[in-house]
């Protein structure tokens, strides 16, 4: 019966479209009529008591601001009364000495600083004498003010209407008058205090009137005491035309929404008189937003009582959906599994399948009735990659049913005619009220996919192989090609140079052409091999941050000899917002110089060139290499940044090119994260060059300590000064002169960077926060451990007697100059016990060439030089010796040079010797990490410069206090 009423409602319901619009109109009156009629009842309740509640309450703050303002001006009805009443003054005004008695009165505007100010009257309304006294007004008659007619009237206090006063500058004032009498109760005269009309518009500021409500007050006649959208000192204004303020004059009070006839608006107005005074408070708000609370409460409650219908009558078609879904649900869910393109099994709690799509079926081998009920794994076998038999209890299907969680696995299926497919297999738990009740396993042939997959691994291999080979072959390529062509360039720079004895004209030119061509070979080889890198990905970027101002005025000089021989003018333009750059700065500094020297080549004489730097986006700069050469003609566009390409000769015949410079710029740029581009309108029209790098802008406050830019070894000069472009100047002079820099901002820091790195000499500021520079000087030379390190002061503060006995060995007065402090440091960053001996120099190389070489150089500094060939006889050198330096080359036979670094550590007498490396090889950070700390300096062969190397070791020397004879 049941079932038979149920067909008919669905059937009376789906079939038929009269009926079903019927049905589903009674259904919408039968739910939302109850739910209509309670939602338009309590909707107009809650507007008439939220009405109530927002009218009340204006109401109450009016009361609370008129009660406030009563309780001030009683205050001040009583200060004045206590005033009137005093023996003295009445004494002194019944003997007519207004004087005396306005004396009496000084304190008051000091005591009382609401109160303006105070004076005397007599009866008659002349004013007598006032506190503080202000020019002209005494004598005069001030009997038409409203204070004098309210006062006289009844002879009480009175609180008078707003009016402006007679003195200069005439402030907006309401005045309380008190009648002054004898002490038989004669009226003797009349005491006054004036009370500006800011102080009134205090006592009511505060008051929370609404968002934009406010609160103002009003006098006898309506005029505006206090008005926050008032200026207190300009024109009095007059309120008597508000609806509100003409109830006040009525003495009534009340709430209602009102015309403001001076805003043309409604506003809701709560007014309250101050019966006692004659003035009023009105709270008034514009009715826009004065119930903006309540209309917001009665949106949200109209808005929640329409989604309660459309929720209401939602369920209901849902219900009735749901039942007429039912009969068709598991035909549908079978249609669905049929458009699946991958395999698809449902099994119950113990691993049957009662749900399959045909293409599970067809992929397994597998018919309906092989299916239907039967635990698919233990009918069909899963191997892995092996060929091992999977066991059934470690599958998927089995897993997520045991373990209630997703499983995964890639592994072979094995029909039951033996042939198979790789499938990626991936089966979940079916979890109804926290039970497990059966799993899907979902699986595809994935055969195509993992032979590809396989190919693409051998593929990988052998390219990484073929890299590998590759990486070997550009390593000894490095070694094989630049030893050799070290001694080229260097011998014939030497012969260049004449220093073995005058050449002719003849030998000249070919010994220029020798070392040009290296020089050409030698810039080549270093091109192609940091493009190797580059695509290999080897090259990593050593970011730091640095001032881009000064790179590129070192980039300049670079190439300014090169410019000036062909009368090419340089430039250099910088936008003042750019600062600090986070970059490579040696790949940056390549990257200009190979824009720089292109432009060099193809800009003709007497032309033009330079650079520009500006802010780029939010983050970054643009640096932009310009030049007024032939140009790029658009069929060249494509091969600017190709390699091995040089679309034009270069307009200088001794300018030779390798077609890699832009290249290797290019991947340089993109190293970085930037990108490079160039622009040229043709032929004759000069080219730019622009790229992008990050920017990093310092703030004056968290300016770092000036950037050293020397290598380790040199020797370390502490810069004590509190002022930063101060030590920012002081280290750009001693870095000039080959010293490592640290700053310390105060006397703290200062005493602690002393201990900790023992300077060969300290710059001390005196004056500076905290703890001056006397008091470091003192525990400076007090602590043994910083006792002997020079100390030069250098401060505003002229006192060198002092600081002389104190232990400085010399006092600059500032400013100080560039020669002065090179001379005081030739003075003094030496010990005076150095001895002027001859140098001894362990040079280890197998390169005789190298020795030789370097013995030559150094033979002017009158350094002895001590030669071994190999590792193993340099160590022994250098216990049985104990030179002053160390020459090491890396890369030799046998003990190379990073053994004989590791067994010099180890030897007691031999483990402070200074080492300069001096080599071929191309370091890699992590082993310029494990030089640091046992090596001074780092000078490559490959462009071996003299001046550099020389430089290298004279600062090595000086900074392990080691002089040559000569005064190296």
């Amino acid at each position: 019966m049941t079932k038979r009423l149920r067909s008919s409602f669905l059937n009376f319901i789906f079939k038929g479209q009269g009926k079903r619009w019927l049905t589903y109109g009674f259904l919408f009156a039968l739910l939302m009529g109850p739910g209509f009629l309670f939602a338009f009842y309590s909707y107009q309740k809650a507007h008439e008591e939220l009405t109530s509640f927002t009218l009340s309450r204006r109401g109450a703050v009016a009361h609370l601001v008129a009660t406030t303002l009563k309780e001030r001006l009683d205050r001040l009805v009583d200060i004045g009364t206590s005033l009137a009443t005093r023996v003295q003054l009445r004494q002194f005004i019944e003997e007519g000495k207004w004087e005396e008695a306005v004396r009496i009165l000084g304190d008051v505007p000091k005591d009382f600083p609401f109160v303006e100010r105070v004076f005397l009257a007599d009866l008659a309304g002349t004013l007598m004498g006032d506190e503080p006294e202000l020019p002209g007004v005494r004598g005069k008659n001030f009997a038409h003010r409203d204070w004098y007619r309210g006062v006289s009237q009844k002879w009480r206090p009175y609180l008078s209407e707003v009016y402006q006063r007679a003195a200069k500058p005439q402030y907006n004032v309401a005045a309380v008058a008190h009648p002054i009498r004898a002490g038989d109760g004669r009226l003797i005269g009349i005491l006054v205090m004036q009370v500006r009309l800011e102080t009134l518009l205090g006592w009511i500021s505060g008051v929370d009137a609404g968002s934009r409500g406010f609160v103002y007050v009003v006098d006898q006649k309506g005029r505006v005491v206090a008005h926050p959208r008032i200026i207190p000192q300009g024109e009095i204004v007059n309120f008597v035309t508000m609806p509100a303020v003409q109830g006040l004059l009525q003495g009534k009070k009340g709430v209602e929404v009102l015309l403001n006839p001076l805003e043309d608006e409604k506003e809701l107005a709560a007014y309250e008189p101050l019966p006692l005074y004659g003035w009023g408070v009105v709270v008034a708000e514009p009715f826009s937003s004065a119930f903006v609370t309540r209309d917001n409460t009665l949106k949200r409650l109209f808005w929640m009582y329409v989604l309660l219908g459309l929720f209401n009558f939602s369920l209901a078609i849902l219900v009735l959906s749901m039942i007429h879904a039912l009969n068709r649900e598991r035909e549908a869910h079978r249609t669905f599994l049929m458009s699946v393109g991958q395999g698809v099994i449902a099994v119950d709690v113990s691993g049957r399948a009662v749900l399959w799509n045909s293409l599970a079926g067809k992929m397994l081998g597998l018919g309906d009735r092989e299916m239907a009920g039967k635990n698919v794994d233990k009918v069909v076998l899963l191997q892995d990659d092996k060929g091992k038999v999977i066991p059934v209890s470690d599958r998927p299907l089995a897993r997520a049913l045991a373990k209630g969680e997703r499983a995964e696995t890639t592994a072979y299926y094995m029909r039951p005619d033996t042939s198979g497919f790789c499938a990626e297999i991936t089966a979940a738990p079916v979890v109804l009220n926290g039970k497990t009740i059966g799993a899907i396993q979902v699986f595809q042939d994935v055969t195509t996919h993992k032979t590809m997959e396989e190919e693409l691994r051998k593929a990988k291999d052998a390219a990484e192989e073929a890299n590998r080979a590759k990486s070997r072959f550009l390593a000894n390529m490095s070694h094989e090609l630049r030893t050799p062509l070290n001694a080229i360039i260097g011998f014939s720079e030497l012969l260049k140079g004449e220093d073995f004895g005058p050449l002719n004209e003849k030998q000249k030119e070919y010994v220029t052409d020798v070392w040009d061509s290296g020089k050409h070979l030698l810039s080549l080889i270093n091109d192609i091999l940091d493009l190797s890198k580059v695509e290999a990905g080897k090259i990593d970027l050593e970011v730091g941050r640095f001032n881009l101002k000064e790179l590129l005025q070192q980039s300049l000089m670079m190439i300014k000899e090169m410019a000036a021989s062909h009368s090419i003018e340089l430039s250099l333009e910088m936008g003042e917002e750019v600062s600090d750059v986070v970059a490579d700065e040696r790949k940056v500094k390549q990257i200009l110089f190979n824009l720089l020297s292109n432009a060099v080549k193809f800009t003709p004489n007497g032309g033009k060139m330079g650079i520009q730097a500006k802010r780029f986006e939010k983050n970054g700069v643009v640096i932009s290499v310009w030049d007024t050469g032939i140009g790029i003609e658009e069929k060249d566009r494509d091969r600017v940044f190709a390699e091995f390409e040089q679309i034009q000769p270069p307009v200088h015949k001794e300018f030779k090119g390798t077609g890699l410079g832009i290249a290797l710029t290019k991947r340089f740029v993109e190293l970085h994260g930037g990108r490079i581009w160039f622009e040229s309108q043709g032929r004759g029209t000069g080219t730019r060059f622009s790229f992008t790098l990050p920017l990093q802008r310092v703030s004056e406050k968290e300016e770092p300590p000036p950037a050293v830019g020397v290598k380790d070894g040199f020797a370390t000069v502490l810069v004590v000064e509190n002022d930063r472009k101060m030590a920012k100047l002081l280290a750009a002079y001693l870095v000039e002169n080959g010293y490592a820099i640290e700053v310390a901002y105060n006397g703290e820091e200062a005493l602690q960077k002393a201990r900790a790195l023992r300077p060969a000499l300290i710059t001390l500021d005196i004056l500076m926060p905290g703890k001056d520079g006397w008091d470091v000087l003192a525990e400076l030379k007090m602590d043994p451990a910083t006792r002997g390190i020079p100390v030069v002061i250098i401060s505003v503060v002229e006192e060198m007697k002092k600081g002389l006995t104190m232990g400085a060995v010399d006092y600059v007065v500032k400013p100080v100059s560039r020669e002065v402090l090179q001379n005081i440091m030739e003075k003094h960053a030496l010990s005076d016990k150095e001895a002027a001996r001859a140098v001894k120099v362990l040079a280890i190389d197998d390169e005789p060439e190298a020795i030789e070489m370097m013995a030559y150089f150094l033979k002017p500094m009158g350094c002895a030089l001590i030669k071994a060939y190999d590792g193993k006889t340099g160590l022994d050198r250098a216990v049985d010796e104990h030179p002053d330096l160390i020459l090491l080359d890396l890369l030799m036979p046998g003990m190379n040079g990073f053994d004989v670094l590791e067994e010099l550590r180890r030897h007691p007498s031999a483990r402070d010797i200074p080492v300069v490396v001096v080599t071929v090889k191309q370091l890699t950070p992590e082993e310029k990490r494990n030089l640091n700390g046992y090596v001074e300096a780092i000078v490559h062969k490959i462009g071996f410069d003299k001046e550099t190397f020389l430089r290298e070791v004279s600062n090595v020397l000086k900074a392990n206090k080691v002089h040559s004879v000569t005064g190296g």
